[in-house]
Parts: structure tokens; C-alpha cells; sequence
């Protein structure tokens, strides 16, 4: 992403959260609305701006009220944001929160009858330690596990001095050197 995409998105973020934060005089919208991300075009023709809405129960009317006013909220955030002309406006309800937090739960859930079984906590790998989190990449000290095309001791290399194959009869599948 250029520099200049990065500085655009951000200050168009700020401007968004401002505008919100604000208010809007639309009797829909209401609640804790929240901005979780923002992603522009690299033709800077669109920008997609991922908004919560807690509680749920206004959820979808709050959603309908911003997606109405995204002219207006354009209007707003381009007396702050110094552009030649600001990206169309597309908003989208972000429900991730809401996964998430519904995961967590059941996780705990989880947890707490596992106690009262009476059955061991299941602790997290520790990735310094665990053998298997190493291989994940977790691990600095672990050797690496992708394909580097500079690894002269990797047989899939070009710099591999002794060659991609085995050499062998011709009559005879070349065999891949682990």
C-alpha cells in the first residue's frame, strides 16, 4: 500500500469517528456505534468503512440511518480532509465483534464445566518452549519452515550446489532430494 493511500485512509478514519461521534440528527441512529476499520481503493474511487453497532437490538435501524446519510457524513469529512475529491462512501455493518464475543463465551463456558467436572485446565502452549509451536513459526530460535529460494541447502534452491535431483538412470522417475 503507497504511502499516500495510508495517510488518505487514516485521516479519513479520524474524520469518520468525528463526524459520528458527533452525532447525526437521524432518529435511527443510536447506540455505541464504532468504527472498526477502513479500506480504500488503490484508485482511490471507493472507501469501505466497517462500523458496530452495540446493543443489537438497534443494530439494523442504526445501520440503515448511517448508510442514508453517507453523503452527508462525505460532505463533513471533506471539510477536514484536504483531497482533490474524496472516494465514494461505502458503509458495511462489521459483526466480528459480535463473533468473537460469542466465541469467548463459549470458551468460558467451556472452561467453567471442565471445573466442575473436576478435569484439568487446559493451559496455552507457551511458542518458546512447545516443540509444536516452533514449527508454526512462532519460535526465532526454530529453523525455518517456508521456502527461502536463497537457502543454499534447501534441494528446492537455485543456489543449491548440489543440484534439484539426484542424478539416476533415465529410465528411473527423478526422485526429489529431501
Amino acid at each position: 500500500m503507497s504511502r499516500r493511500i495510508e495517510i488518505l485512509t487514516s485521516d479519513i478514519e479520524r474524520a469518520v469517528r468525528d463526524v459520528l461521534s458527533r452525532g447525526l440528527h437521524d432518529p435511527r441512529v443510536g447506540g455505541l456505534i464504532t468504527v472498526t476499520s477502513v479500506k480504500l481503493l488503490p484508485d482511490l474511487s471507493r472507501v469501505f468503512i466497517d462500523v458496530s453497532v452495540l446493543p443489537e437490538e438497534k443494530q439494523e435501524l442504526a445501520f440503515h440511518g448511517i448508510a442514508s446519510a453517507a453523503a452527508f457524513i462525505r460532505r463533513e469529512v471533506g471539510k477536514v480532509v484536504r483531497t482533490r475529491s474524496l472516494p465514494e462512501f461505502i458503509f458495511r455493518l462489521d459483526t466480528k465483534l459480535k463473533k468473537e464475543a460469542a466465541i469467548i463465551r463459549e470458551l468460558e463456558r467451556v472452561k467453567e464445566d471442565r471445573r466442575a467436572r473436576g478435569l484439568p485446565e487446559i493451559e496455552p502452549p507457551d511458542p518458546m518452549i512447545d516443540p509444536e509451536a516452533s514449527a508454526s513459526g512462532l519460535n526465532p530460535d526454530s529453523p525455518p519452515t517456508a521456502f527461502d529460494p536463497r537457502d543454499p541447502n534447501d534441494p528446492r534452491s537455485r543456489n543449491n550446489p548440489r543440484g534439484k535431483y539426484k542424478k539416476q538412470d533415465r529410465d528411473e522417475e527423478p526422485e526429489v532430494q529431501p
